[in-house]
Parts: structure tokens; C-alpha cells; sequence
């Protein structure tokens, strides 16, 4: 009979994950916010070196986003922070089940132009919270669509739509892959929009499609002011 894995290593270490978290979702100020965020990450980049860890649930950190990429070769941790004015900054790591590397990704979105034309790594990395991966093996290469959401600030949010290709312990992001009518060609596709909206962005597997809804402002003379 096989005997289940000791896993009391990583319930210590989710406990320990789960206060930091509380703690930092509960900070007033963002002095507050960034020494909390400052103690989970170091204290997840620790654990994420532990034996098991690519199994383990993590269930009681609810803010946190725990995914597998459909083939099961890496698993991302992923988080925000939003400060006092309403701006949200992200943080990830991707956890690779065969190497038990971890990579961190860099949020550099405010330092970012034209983000639907650059190619990026995880070293400079145009943040998002994902929420759903999708897996394409039709260029030779096992390449991942990631689907996101952005709070941004308080003037406009954001989704988008990324490709991820691991190569190594490297991580890259973009792909000339997204046709647009009017602009050609788009590495990702980032919709920005009213804070007041939800946009449906999502993936329908079975007719192979990404759905997302159709934006437009209240008024002709608005076009192209994200905030209506």
C-alpha cells in the first residue's frame, strides 16, 4: 500500500501564507500593503521550493490565483495589490513541475507603450490576474493563450488576452497571432473600458474560440475615451 505524502510541511506554511494575506487585503495604507506583500512573496517563494508543492491546493488562500496549464507542465500563483488611489500592481510566480523551478514575473506595465506591439519577458512583464490558460501545439511549440483581468485604476479597467512560451527557466509573452482589421497585426489585445462594466472575456473549448463582448461609448463623440 502506498502511504499519502506528508504534507504538515506546506499545512504550516499555507497558515503562515493565509495571515500574511489577511493581513495585506485588510492594510488602510500602502506602507502597510507593501510590507505585507513583501512577507507573503518571500514566504511563497519559499514554500514553492518544497517537495509537493505542485499537488498541494492551497485552498484557503481565496485572493489568490492557483492554476495548472491544461498539459499539467507548470502552475501559476498569481496576485494584485491595489494602493489607495485605486492603481493595481501584480505579482506571479510560474511553478515548473518537471525542473521544481520557480520563475517570478516583474509587473512593468506603467513603464509599457503600446503594449499590444512588444514583446516581453518575465523580467518585463505587462501584469494581469489570469484566470484561464489555453494550450496550442500547432506552431511545433507547446504555446499558451492567457486570459486576464486588469482593475488598472479608477478611471478605466482592462482584460487581456496574452501568449506565453516558456523556453527553459525563461518565460516569454507575445505573439503576432491576433489580426486586427484596422491596426494589423497584435502581439496581445488589451481591452480597456469603463470601471462602471464587466467585459466577458472567455474561452468556449468546444468550438475552439475566444468570446469576448462587443465595447462601445454611450455617445459617437466618445469613441476612443476608454472611461465611457
Amino acid at each position: 500500500a502506498q502511504k499519502e505524502k506528508d504534507v504538515s510541511h506546506l499545512k504550516e506554511a499555507e497558515d503562515s501564507l493565509h495571515i500574511y494575506m489577511d493581513s495585506l487585503r485588510a492594510s488602510k495604507k500602502d506602507v502597510q500593503r507593501i510590507k505585507w506583500n513583501k512577507t507573503f512573496k518571500r514566504k511563497l517563494a519559499e514554500t514553492l521550493e518544497e517537495d509537493g508543492v505542485f499537488d498541494y491546493p492551497f485552498d484557503s488562500l481565496k485572493t489568490l490565483a492557483k492554476i495548472y496549464s491544461p498539459d499539467k507542465k507548470f502552475r501559476l500563483f498569481n496576485w494584485n495589490v491595489e494602493n489607495n488611489q485605486g492603481e493595481h500592481s501584480y505579482y506571479a510566480f510560474i511553478l515548473l513541475a518537471d525542473k521544481g523551478k520557480i520563475i517570478e514575473l516583474i509587473d512593468q506595465s506603467n513603464a509599457i507603450t503600446d503594449p499590444e506591439s512588444k514583446s516581453l519577458d518575465n523580467k518585463k512583464w505587462y501584469g494581469a490576474l489570469y484566470y484561464d490558460i489555453i494550450l496550442s501545439n500547432e506552431v511545433g511549440r507547446n504555446e499558451y493563450t492567457l486570459l486576464g483581468w486588469d482593475g488598472n485604476n479608477k478611471m478605466t479597467g482592462k482584460s487581456v488576452i496574452d501568449v506565453l512560451v516558456i523556453s527553459g527557466e525563461k518565460a516569454n509573452f507575445g505573439a503576432p497571432i491576433f489580426i486586427n482589421e484596422k491596426v494589423g497585426v497584435k502581439k496581445r489585445v488589451v481591452f480597456e473600458f469603463s470601471p462602471l462594466v464587466n467585459l466577458l472575456l472567455t474561452y468556449d473549448p468546444k468550438e475552439k474560440r475566444i468570446i469576448f463582448d462587443h465595447l462601445i461609448p454611450d455617445s459617437p463623440a466618445a469613441d476612443g475615451i476608454f472611461e465611457y
